[in-house]
C-alpha cells in the first residue's frame, strides 16, 4: 500500500525533521481516508484504486484543516502544495489566495481553479464565472515560483504585484511546466520580466492571457 511505501522510504526516521514528520503524517491521513470511503463503497477495486494512488486536495481562502479532504474540511493553498505528493491534485474554491511569501510549487504539483464547493469533478469548472484568484496583495514579491518538475496550473488569476522583485509567475530548472486557461495580469515594478520569467525547462502554454503588466527599465513586460 501506499501508506506503508511512504514510511519504508525514509532512509532513516530518526534523521527526519519534525515539519518533515508532520507532512508525512498529513499525507498518511489523507490516504487512509481515501481507503476508509473506498471500504465504504464495499468494491475491492474501489478500495484499490483508493488505497493506491491519487488524492484530492480540497483548498479554500479560509481553509485551515490540515487535510483538506474534502469540501467541507478544506485546507489552505500553502499547506496542500506542502502536502501534495505525486498524482495528488490540489482542487481550489473560487475567491482570492494571498500570502505573505511567494507560493512554491515543488514536483508533481497539479493545480486546479475555478471550482465552487459544491463541484465534484474537474469538468464542472468555470474559471471564468468562479475566478480563483492568487493576489500578490501589491507586495514586492513573484507570486508563484515553480521550481519543480512535472507542474500544472489551470483556471488560475495570478495578479496584483508590485516592485523590483514583483512579478506573476517565474520559473528556474529543468522539468515541464503546463499553464492552462490562466490569466496573468496586474504587475509592476523596474526590472523586466513582470508577468512571467521561465528558465530552463520546458513550458506548454494553453488557453492563457499575459497582459498589463508594465515594467520601467528591461523592457520586458510578459
Amino acid at each position: 500500500m501506499k501508506i506503508i511505501a511512504d514510511i519504508l522510504s525514509v532512509p532513516d526516521i530518526s534523521r527526519v525533521t519534525q515539519t518533515e514528520k508532520n507532512l508525512m503524517m498529513a499525507r498518511m491521513a489523507i490516504r487512509s481516508s481515501r481507503c476508509m470511503a473506498g471500504l465504504a463503497l464495499g468494491v475491492a477495486s474501489a478500495v484499490l484504486a483508493a488505497c493506491a494512488g491519487a488524492a484530492t486536495i480540497h483548498a479554500t481562502p479560509g481553509g485551515t484543516n490540515p487535510l483538506g479532504a474534502s469540501w467541507a474540511t478544506p485546507t489552505s493553498l500553502t499547506n496542500a502544495l506542502a502536502i501534495c505528493t505525486a498524482a495528488d491534485e490540489i482542487w481550489l474554491a473560487e475567491g482570492g489566495y494571498t500570502n505573505n511569501a511567494t507560493f512554491s510549487v515543488g514536483n508533481d504539483r497539479a493545480v486546479y481553479g475555478g471550482f465552487t464547493t459544491s463541484m465534484s469533478s474537474r469538468n464542472e469548472r468555470d474559471w471564468n464565472v468562479h475566478p480563483t484568484v492568487l493576489n500578490g496583495n501589491g507586495q514586492n514579491l513573484r507570486v508563484v515560483t515553480v521550481s519543480g518538475t512535472n507542474v500544472t496550473l489551470d483556471g488560475l488569476v495570478i495578479t496584483n504585484s508590485s516592485g523590483a522583485a514583483a512579478g506573476g509567475i517565474a520559473k528556474s530548472g529543468a522539468g515541464a511546466l503546463t499553464l492552462a486557461n490562466c490569466r496573468i495580469t496586474g504587475h509592476s515594478g523596474t526590472l523586466g520580466g513582470k508577468g512571467c520569467s521561465f528558465a530552463d525547462g520546458s513550458v506548454l502554454m494553453t488557453n492563457c492571457v499575459v497582459a498589463g503588466n508594465t515594467a520601467t527599465t528591461y523592457g520586458q513586460r510578459g
